[in-house]
């Protein structure tokens, strides 16, 4: 399967997922050409048709010089994911690090809000972090006892990118972020990885709600 087919047929997985609602949603996937260039893929912005190889948006690394190629499909309204900048750090955040996604989940968003409702109530916990603690599923997401997973506010691309280099450098071992009201940005080694630590963290995301309803903490603001 080529490097297009796989980038195709997990974004239409995802949709089908409930993952990418309306179109929105965003996948990136850095491959090899040799050993000092690499190519990237991106999808475009609000992809509501099925998603073809000639829609995606090719950025080039060849030795330390960046060009973008528009895709093949390119009409007059045609744009890089306004995910792009965020999706394009985090694939420069490890060598292992090959793919990164924005999802639209509905138990990540609602663990954002949680977190600043709890932060209100309690003033115990810092509002843009949730901590992942005790779960035996962590062990999947390399981590043996907790997790922090940073939050940050939905806004533009230069504000978000911003918030979340400051926000990693606080809290280096996540693989993901939390983007408040509106779902996560999460990395991996492929687009594989990537699809089982959304499905994981929704789930442990999902044990975060229901923890605060059993603290009587109101998990909506």
């Amino acid at each position: 399967m080529s490097d297009t087919d796989t980038i195709i047929n997990t974004f239409e997985r995802f949709k089908k997922r409930g993952w990418m609602p309306g179109g929105n949603g965003a996948l990136a996937l850095m491959c090899s050409i040799t050993e000092n260039s690499k190519k990237i893929y991106i999808t475009p912005e609000d992809t509501q048709e099925k998603l073809t190889s000639s829609d995606l948006f090719l950025l080039r690394d060849l030795y330390g010089s960046q060009d973008i190629r528009q895709p093949l499909n390119q009409a007059e309204d045609t744009k890089i994911s306004y995910w792009a900048p965020l999706l394009l750090e985090m694939l420069s955040r490890g060598a292992e690090t090959t793919a990164a996604v924005q999802v639209i989940t509905k138990w990540s968003a609602l663990s954002a809000r949680a977190a600043l409702a709890a932060w209100k109530r309690t003033a115990e916990n810092h509002p843009n972090v949730i901590r992942l603690a005790h779960w035996p599923l962590l062990s999947k997401l390399n981590s043996d006892r907790e997790l922090y997973i940073p939050i940050i506010n939905h806004g533009s691309s230069e504000s978000m990118l911003l918030e979340a280099k400051s926000m990693l450098s606080l809290y280096p071992q996540t693989c993901a972020i939390l983007v408040r009201d509106y779902g996560m940005v999460v990395w991996g080694r492929s687009l594989l990885d990537v699809e089982n630590k959304i499905e994981i963290l929704e789930h442990l995301c999902e044990l975060q709600i229901y923890s605060y309803t059993l603290l009587s903490i109101p998990p909506l603001v």
